[in-house]
Parts: C-alpha cells; sequence; structure tokens
C-alpha cells in the first residue's frame, strides 16, 4: 500500500519513473529518502528516449543529474494536504479487502483505539506524545468500523486533525 500512497501523490512525470522502480525504492522516492544511482538514471534516461518528460522542481524546471542525486530532492505536490487522507484510505481498503488475514487481525481489534506510536512521525502517527494525529490508526479504525458494517464510512476531518491527546492519555 505504501508505494500505491507514494505514486498518487505527484504529476505523471513522477509516476512514469516510479513505475520502473521497486515498491521499496518507489516508497523512497516518496518520501524524499531515495538515493539516486546509476540504474535510476538509466530508466530517466529511458524515459527521455520515449519523449517523457523528466520530473520537475517546484520551480518548474527538469531535473539534472547533479540536481537528481541531491539529498534535498523536493517535488510539487499539489493538493496534497486535502488528498492525502482519502489516498490512504483507499489504498488500506483495497489492501485489507484482498487479504483476508489482514482483515480478520483489524476486526479482531474490537473497539480498541488503534496508535501508530513513534516520536518520528507527528502526522501518520502520534509523536510519541500525543502531539501527532496519527492518521494511519485513526483510518485503520474508520476502515474497522466500514468492514463491520458494511457500509463505506465518511471521514470525519476535524475528528482526523485533532491531535490523539485530545482523545487518550499520554
Amino acid at each position: 500500500a505504501e508505494h500505491v500512497f507514494q505514486m498518487y501523490k505527484y504529476p505523471d512525470a513522477d509516476q512514469r519513473l516510479m513505475n520502473l522502480l521497486n515498491p521499496r525504492d518507489v516508497a523512497a522516492y516518496g518520501q524524499r529518502r531515495m538515493r539516486i544511482e546509476n540504474k535510476h538514471l538509466k530508466m530517466l534516461a529511458k524515459l527521455l528516449e520515449q519523449g517523457y518528460a523528466l520530473p520537475q522542481k517546484r520551480d518548474g524546471t527538469p531535473y539534472v543529474k547533479k540536481d537528481i542525486s541531491s539529498p534535498a530532492l523536493r517535488l510539487s505536490v499539489q493538493e496534497w494536504d486535502h488528498d492525502k487522507l482519502v489516498v490512504m484510505t483507499t489504498a488500506c481498503r483495497e489492501k485489507f479487502s484482498q487479504n483476508e488475514e489482514l482483515k480478520q487481525q483489524l476486526l479482531v481489534t474490537g473497539d480498541a483505539w488503534l496508535v501508530e506510536h513513534t516520536p518520528n512521525d507527528k502526522q501518520w502517527a502520534d509523536g510519541a506524545t500525543g502531539e501527532g494525529m496519527n492518521f494511519l490508526g485513526k483510518t485503520l479504525m474508520y476502515l474497522r468500523e466500514e468492514l463491520r458494517s458494511g457500509e463505506t464510512a465518511v471521514l470525519d476531518r476535524a475528528f482526523m486533525k485533532e491531535p490523539m491527546s485530545s482523545f487518550l492519555k499520554y
């Protein structure tokens, strides 16, 4: 699900490159932590040969070899803050609907709060202190309810954007 999630938030030029990568590299590229190696440069060259544009920087200029190897890779992401919850929900819905074992593991959590507990992420996790939004845990709780009821749940954005310390004692 991570590689599908990462691919959705980028423009076509980036998605073409990501389609050539293995899922681990897609996730790393999407999180802006992939080191561009010669094999990736060959992929970019192949895309150019096929007449496709290279991924672009925020200023609209394409990456060149020295830019691509930069650890400060920044790609434009339009409306991502709005779309990311829908994309993750869709990716997780597909993941759990296609794997009966995972579906059952989610259902046996009952009514428990699901929390991604890590200090490394205050958006998808709780930030380890409750300051984080825990988007992943909340998304899984919505999906758990969908699986129980058989009806698509509507994401409550106000609930999703509340820090976990609003709900649980840390």
